[in-house]
């Protein structure tokens, strides 16, 4: 009998039982900002009575906090394995916005034309060529490049994208020089938790649902990188993917400082029978050649060095800016963007009369939906 090999055994059959289950919670977890009523912690209660142990759970309503155990049992001949991992939910009610901008007063701004279909827009919205607009509501000034605007409003000037994502690949290419010229390690499939004590570079990643990579310092992908649903990626400096990125569901990017993807970003569930779509958070400033989005995305600058195309699905927050065109469509259910939206290109959007898009400075009032659910997992 190889007692020994039945632990380790177990052992992985328990981590691997403990990251689906982590998982599966994740999701319905995040499924609840879906919903039209505000979210509770009894709500957070519910859903997770199936998944938590008895006994563990602690609920603090001043701070809108949810923690608990989930535990789960991994076997390997007559050996077994128990697992824990602690889970706080926290329900946001003060959402960090997306940082003030450039958008002097605007919520649209296009150096192109702007085309608005069964859309309802709470700001001011400026076309260098001309304005399309049916079946929508603006409620804000219409400016083109010849008429002049009132109220103090000044008209917007041109960024260049193109430039600005030129110019930071440069600034990267000298402060990660230690890391491009390091022979990378780690490649495939990650189905454990990895955290890097400090820079690191790695290869092609494909993160397993739920599973978490952080690093201490600066972290350079040298190729695609894929995240499944609950799937996480963090590194206290930049965050630099020499390929592309596909997230496949829920999940996390979080940066201490930029986020650079020299490929195309695409974030959409797996197949289209998949419900509900992805919704991913991300904190850093996001530079990027595109964008393919049909989901809910919570983010701060965003810069694109193409297209964005979208279909946006719940509450949406980012401000964007495209050295090309930008397409939003509105989803199935109602839907919203609270942030700006810069284009060098064409602005379309299509709302199937359900989409909102509120500027940052517009009707400021508290929130009646928690911004943000925050899901910590941590040893217990």
């Amino acid at each position: 009998m190889n007692i020994s090999g039945d632990i380790v055994s177990a052992q992985a059959d328990g981590e691997t039982r403990l990251m689906l289950k982590l998982s599966d919670l994740r999701a319905q977890i995040m499924n609840l900002q879906n919903e039209e009523e505000p979210a509770t912690l009894e709500d957070v209660q519910d859903i997770a009575a199936s998944f938590v142990d008895a006994g563990s759970v602690t609920m603090d309503e001043e701070s809108s906090r949810y923690t608990a155990v989930v535990s789960a049992i991994g076997k390997s001949g007559k050996i077994t394995q128990t697992l824990q991992r602690k889970v706080e939910i926290i329900l946001n009610y003060s959402p960090t916005g997306p940082p003030d901008g450039t958008d002097n007063g605007y919520t649209i701004v296009s150096q192109g034309p702007i085309d608005i279909n069964s859309t309802l827009v709470e700001g001011n919205i400026y076309s260098t060529s001309g304005f399309m607009i049916t079946d929508s509501t603006i409620n804000g000034q219409k400016v083109t490049l010849i008429s002049n605007p009132s109220n103090g409003l000044e008209k917007p000037g041109q960024v260049d994208v193109a430039q600005i994502i030129t110019d930071l690949n440069k600034e990267l290419t000298d402060s990660l020089s230690d890391l491009f010229n390091m022979i990378p390690t780690y490649s495939g499939a990650v189905s454990q938790n990895q955290h890097f004590t400090e820079s690191v570079a790695l290869r092609d990643l494909n993160l397993m649902p739920g599973i978490r990579v952080q690093v201490d310092g600066d972290l350079l992908i040298q190729g695609d990188v894929t995240m499944e649903a609950g799937s996480a990626l963090s590194a206290t400096g930049s965050i630099y993917i020499n390929g592309s990125l596909k997230l496949h569901g829920n999940g996390e990017i979080h940066s201490g400082n930029i986020i650079r993807v020299n490929g195309a970003m695409d974030i959409k569930a797996p197949s289209p029978e998949s419900n509900p779509p992805p919704k991913v958070i991300i904190i850093g400033d996001l530079y990027t050649s595109s964008i393919d989005l049909e989901g809910t995305l919570t983010a701060g600058r965003i810069y694109v060095n193409d297209k964005l195309e979208s279909t946006l699905y719940g509450k949406n927050q980012f401000k964007l800016y495209t050295a090309g065109s930008t397409k939003i469509n509105g989803g199935s259910t109602p839907s919203s963007l609270r942030g700006y939206i810069y284009s060098n290109g064409a602005v379309h959007i299509v709302g199937n009369n359900g989409l909102v898009i509120e500027g940052l400075d517009w009707k400021p009032k508290p929130p009646d939906q928690p911004g943000d659910i925050v899901f910590k997992e941590g040893n217990w």
